[in-house]
């Protein structure tokens, strides 16, 4: 039994404290409570409903919890609870940081908690609590419940007003069009599968922010890669990683990188032109793919091949501290020093010293930091969580017409697209049109120590954004995802999940590179349609924009004056921007 584990992560700070007071009161609802048995439906009992009165609102914990809860900003919430309760910068500095979101604490509104409280309080497990208030305490129906589900053959489109999110409305109601067509044209589908693009959960804010980042991005590998064709070097995704990671900038602007030709693995200096152009240094995972399916630059270093290859499936931190002490002290001051100069980011200094065997220690004892759950548990959960509310919301109108809905993060689709070689079907496609325009380039590089040479025809500057049909590539294969793939993703380091795989990619008879991981050539044996038919569908969508605001519009008003003509056609808006000039009445 955890308890109130709200109540306890405020008491860890303030200890004893007036304002974890937290007294309420239980009055008659104007509702009956009917505890009924799930299995076969006999109600079980019969009573009075209960609920908490309104004024536990007025409590101290409650306005501290819900101050704490609801501002988002460090600062702004640090300077409400001195303002408000009149703690010392510390002790705010302290309760500002506290997380009420994530999965430990409930998720269950103010109004269902004062419905669901009272039973609790008498002694009622919470599935019998939330019968008795009203409530389905599981989150999803149960198989059966699914398949005794009859749905609806349309979906009708939401209110206006009815979400009072106009955003969330005109998405929902856009995704009520799709299905709707999907319905018309090939009847119910057995399963949908619902991916949120991530920016749909960010703050308007939040989403100038990530365009601004994406912007300075595409600059900077623009810049790199300039700087690469000058050298005579392809420009390939490795080599502008390469360059990233040998001159490294945490501001995205080449006048402000350092020059870094150090392996923070054993500390020797190493060549630039030999680590660009040269086979003897890999783009290392710094926590291996093995134990956290983690792709992104974060977790990513340059350095010596021979580092890399005796380095296997274990953490940056790990394989130091199979060298001796004196090692790890060494390989500390580096991590350290790195960071001093703006080499690395906290993230990835962070992830330079985490161990995987000291957090193993921890979990089989029981004491798992707060840095532990952030890092190993919470980053797999975020692939398997459903708790943003448009995804909720989607799922919820979705469940009228299927009875199987599940819903997925990112995260595995980029890295799908590619294993399966549906990264360039569109640019494949636009190819003859830009190569008439003289806005093809070929671009050539090595491998195996020059020994072999490739070449490839790209569109100049192309991002998949420039073609809209990125989507339906995206959709494809979301719908291709299986919950077996993102399983087996967060259970690598599993001896049963890699037996399993291994059967299966024997099975499978495909010949791989020698490069290629275990997870890769299983993914790739998973393979639902060849690249040619991809090509093929995708060549045939037609893209679909959303009508604007309409210009002109035929006029409602009783038409006064001379004109007395009635449906005169009207523009809307402003006719011009404002200026100072105007009609001035003289008195």
């Amino acid at each position: 039994i955890k308890g109130n584990e709200t109540y306890a992560t405020l008491y860890n700070v303030l200890g004893d404290n007036e304002l974890l007071n937290f007294d309420v009161s239980i009055i008659t609802s104007n509702q009956t409570a009917i505890l009924m048995d799930k299995k076969t439906g006999e109600i079980l009992e019969e009573r009075a409903g209960l609920e908490l009165d309104a004024s536990l609102e007025k409590e101290p914990l409650y306005q501290l919890w819900h101050t704490i809860y609801s501002l988002k900003d460090l600062d702004e919430c640090k300077n409400a609870l001195i303002k408000r309760f009149g703690f010392d910068k510390d002790i705010a500095e302290k309760l500002s940081r506290i997380d009420f979101n994530k999965q430990a604490f409930g998720n269950k509104s103010n109004k269902s908690m004062r419905k669901i409280l009272p039973f609790l309080m008498e002694g009622y497990d919470y599935s019998q609590s939330c019968s008795l208030a009203g409530y389905n305490h599981s989150n999803s129906l149960t198989k059966d419940e699914r398949e005794q589900q009859i749905g609806l053959d349309r979906l009708e489109l939401l209110p206006k007003n009815s979400l009072r999110q106009p955003i969330v409305e005109k998405i929902l109601n856009q995704m009520i069009n799709v299905v709707n067509a999907i319905l018309e044209q090939y009847g119910k589908p057995s399963e949908i599968r619902v991916e949120l693009a991530r920016q749909l959960k960010q703050s308007k804010d939040e989403r100038n922010e990530t365009d601004l980042q994406n912007s300075k991005n595409k600059k900077l590998n623009e810049e790199i890669g300039k700087r690469l064709a000058e050298l005579g070097l392809p420009v390939t995704k490795r080599y502008i990683q390469k360059y990233k990671f040998i001159f490294p900038s945490l501001s995205k602007n080449l006048k402000d990188a350092h020059v870094n030709n150090q392996c923070i693995y054993c500390g020797e200096t190493f060549n630039l032109t030999e680590a660009l152009s040269g086979d003897a240094y890999d783009v290392d995972h710094i926590v291996p793919k093995a134990l956290l399916f983690d792709d992104s630059q974060t977790n990513k270093v340059l350095v010596h091949r021979k580092c890399n290859s005796t380095k296997t499936n274990q953490t940056a931190y790990d394989y130091i501290a199979t060298k001796g002490d004196e090692q790890v002290r060494m390989y500390s001051e580096r991590v350290d020093d790195w960071f001093k100069r703006g080499i690395i980011s906290y993230s990835k200094m962070q992830r330079l010293k985490v161990s995987h065997k000291e957090y193993l220690e921890r979990k089989k004892l029981g004491k798992e930091t707060e840095t532990d759950k952030k890092l190993w548990e919470n980053f797999i959960d975020r692939q398997l969580r459903d708790t943003q509310y448009i995804s909720r919301k989607s799922r919820e109108i979705l469940q009228k017409v299927c009875n199987n809905v599940t819903t997925t993060e990112g995260g595995v689709t980029a890295k799908l697209r590619n294993i399966w070689g549906w990264d360039d079907v569109l640019m494949n496609l636009q190819m003859p049109k830009y190569r008439e325009l003289g806005q093809t380039i070929i671009k050539e590089w090595t491998s195996e120590h020059g020994k072999r040479k490739h070449q490839k025809e790209e569109i100049e500057n192309w991002t998949k954004r420039d073609d809209h049909r990125h989507h339906a590539i995206d959709a494809l294969v979301i719908a291709c995802t299986k919950q077996g793939f993102i399983q087996r993703i967060n259970t690598l380091n599993s001896s049963e999940t890699k037996d399993l795989m291994i059967k299966e990619v024997g099975e499978a008879k495909i010949e791989f590179n020698e490069k290629t991981t275990l997870l890769e050539k299983y993914l790739k044996t998973q393979k639902p349609f060849s690249t040619q038919e991809v090509m093929k569908e995708a060549d045939k969508v037609l893209i679909s924009f959303k009508a604007g605001k309409k210009v002109a519009t035929i006029t409602k008003f009783k038409a006064t004056g001379k004109n007395k003509e009635k449906g005169v056609i009207v523009p809307r808006g402003t006719l011009h921007e404002q200026s100072v000039y105007g009609k001035i009445k003289v008195i």
